[in-house]
């Protein structure tokens, strides 16, 4: 069961950080290409370029939901988590995977399924992806709180040493986190 639990967190997390870095790729490209093209060109067509900032920096944000909450760098509240037992933390866990995290990921990635097929249907495929980026995000929560339920479980029954998601060292650099 661990070694599903990596894998899938191993593959959410190249998934997330390589959308992510393509988003971030084309979120710059486009604020360059605008900030040379207002010096070179009196109009610059920048409703477009709007739309592309937007939309990358959405895709961003959505694909960086899982991976945040697997690495426990996500906003939270920890007014009753830190004061609480590592069994508690877990339970905590649980029940907010249970309770929140999931059935929010799938209640809001359904009601997004519709538009979406009727999208990709009778649109481009680049409309399609775009549109699909709110509920793949969703889904990639989801999985992410499954994971996260599964570990405090293992947890539990005694073969971790440790609630998950743990919070990172004080002392490690962001970029060596992972």
């Amino acid at each position: 069961m661990r070694s599903v639990l990596n894998i899938t967190d191993r593959v959410l997390s190249v998934f997330s950080i390589t959308i992510g870095w393509v988003a971030l790729l084309v979120l710059c490209a486009s604020r360059v290409y605008e900030v040379i093209a207002r010096q070179l060109v009196d109009q610059v067509p920048s409703g477009l370029l709007r739309f592309i900032e937007s939309q990358s920096f959405v895709t961003m944000v959505l694909m960086a939901l899982g991976y945040a909450y697997l690495r426990n760098n996500h906003v939270r509240v920890d007014i009753f988590r830190t004061r609480m037992t590592p069994r508690g933390q877990a339970w905590l866990e649980i029940a907010g995977g249970v309770l929140v995290v999931v059935p929010f990921a799938a209640i809001v990635a359904g009601l997004f399924y519709p538009f979406v097929a009727d999208t990709c249907q009778s649109a481009s495929i680049v409309r399609c992806l775009i549109r699909s980026t709110i509920p793949l995000g969703l889904v990639l929560l989801g999985i992410a709180g499954l994971v996260v339920i599964a570990r405090n479980v293992i947890y539990l029954r005694g073969h971790e040493d440790a609630p998950f998601p743990q919070d990172p060292p004080a002392d490690t650099p962001p970029h060596e986190i992972d």
